[in-house]
């Protein structure tokens, strides 16, 4: 690769001009005082020196002797290794960061709802605004940010059916209004998606979708058909609970119907897979 190249390669790495011309001169393996390095790559020698101390500071290269001082590569595989390490966490840092500080989209149909901070204030406020019932699908752990809203709607009259998975629910059993339908029966959690994702509707009239997978994201609508198959959706996992809870799990396994079977059965390969994308 020619000097060109290189020093079109080292841009991307946030290296100068003066910076990319310095670290190829030194590129030799010899060491190299500043005075050197500014002959050798055609430079003004104020630019050079400048060059050079921004790159020890970045720890590109290195000093070695003091009298007089030469400079040579520190070694590029560990250097250009964490530097790429580097840059991915900090970018993940600025994605997440920036992420959050993202509006809602709203297409007039669905509102998306993106970063943590967001997603739980419309979930609180869908729990908050319920005039007559919440009906809940999630795990104790997500759920569990919401206890003491779920327990003040329920002590001010609102019906509250829970399709729950996971045995962390105590501070909410027992309520009058609080109903904890273990999720197929058995509290389980089945699959990765179902440990992420919270459906909640208020008062069969609105909804809240909301998937813990990175990125935290929610969507939010009132949209009556959306709503009314959300709903249908959590009904029914109520009457599958009650089916599995009067006939009992060996009935419905000697008949073929245990879940895992209906599962391996009817549940295509694909699904869940963009809850993590």
């Amino acid at each position: 690769m020619g000097d060109e190249d290189l020093q079109a390669m080292l841009a991307k790495f946030g290296f100068s001009g003066p910076e990319a011309r310095v670290y190829i001169a030194l590129s030799s393996g010899a060491g190299m005082t500043a005075y050197e390095l500014a002959r050798d790559a055609d430079m003004a020698r104020a630019n050079a020196y400048a060059a050079v101390a921004s790159l020890v500071a970045r720890g590109a290269i290195q000093q070695v002797g003091e009298k007089p001082a030469k400079y040579l590569l520190s070694n590029p595989d560990r250097y250009f290794t964490e530097l790429t390490r580097k840059t991915a966490e900090n970018s993940h840092t600025l994605i997440a960061a920036m992420r959050d500080r993202q509006p809602s989209v709203e297409n007039g149909f669905v509102t998306q709802v993106k970063g943590s901070a967001a997603v739980q204030t419309v979930i609180g406020d869908l729990i908050k605004g319920a005039t007559a019932s919440i009906h809940l699908k999630t795990t104790d752990t997500l759920a569990a940010p919401f206890f003491e809203e779920i327990r003040a709607r329920a002590l001010a009259g609102i019906e509250v059916t829970i399709v729950a998975s996971g045995d962390g629910w105590a501070a909410l059993d027992g309520m009058d209004r609080i109903t904890i339908i273990p999720h197929e029966g058995t509290g389980s959690a089945p699959s990765a998606p179902h440990s992420v994702l919270l459906t909640i509707t208020a008062d069969a009239e609105r909804m809240v979708t909301a998937s813990f997978a990175d990125p935290v994201r929610a969507y939010v609508t009132s949209e009556g058909t959306v709503v009314y198959v959300m709903q249908t959706m959590i009904q029914h996992e109520i009457y599958l609970a009650e089916i599995y809870r009067v006939l009992g799990p060996e009935v419905l396994e000697s008949n073929g119907l245990s879940f895992t079977a209906l599962r391996a059965k009817f549940r295509p390969q694909a699904l869940g897979r963009k809850v993590f994308e």
